[in-house]
């Protein structure tokens, strides 16, 4: 935090947001939350709490990733987003949200991420992250309208017929 010239007003926000981050990451008050990135470790953020709103959810996740985002590693990083689905739909919050995973993975080779979004509901990933999908994997897959939705997005094997799950 000393790095960077902040106002009085700034400070006392931003100081509020990392004591209220760490809180969810530790029971220890710690001052700089990036000292969990590191490598070769891996770093669980559950946000699941029934009395969290997925407005302070999406608010809580974006400044985690915005942390291990600027985390200088000499490895490669990878950020799985487990339960996306819940926060990747229409309304204002989630479409924030949308737009900013989209920027991430549009630059994550640049930051040297790697995003793994796993999903019981591919239908409702957006649009323009499926566009930017380079590896998928399909399991348990038998839906007919997801093969539908993902054939927009992604080449499919037009050969195999969808009453066979795809």
């Amino acid at each position: 935090m000393s790095k960077e010239p902040l106002y009085p007003t700034q400070e006392c926000s931003y100081k509020m947001r990392i004591e209220m981050l760490d809180s969810y990451l530790t029971n220890q008050k710690t001052v700089d939350v990036s000292s969990y990135f590191k490598p070769g470790h891996l770093v669980i953020v559950d946000l699941r709490d029934p009395s969290t709103n997925a407005s302070l959810v999406i608010a809580l996740f974006k400044i985690i990733v915005g942390l291990f985002v600027k985390q200088r590693m000499e490895t490669g990083k990878v950020l799985l987003l487990d339960k996306a689905h819940k926060y990747l739909n229409s309304d204002p919050c989630s479409a924030r949200f949308t737009v900013s995973m989209t920027s991430l993975i549009r630059q994550q080779q640049h930051f040297g991420i790697r995003t793994i979004i796993p999903t019981q509901e591919p239908a409702v990933v957006p649009d323009a992250i499926l566009d930017l999908v380079f590896f998928l994997v399909l399991h348990c897959f038998n839906f007919p309208t997801w093969m539908r939705n993902l054939r927009r997005h992604i080449s499919v094997n037009q050969d195999r017929g969808e009453s066979e799950g795809g």
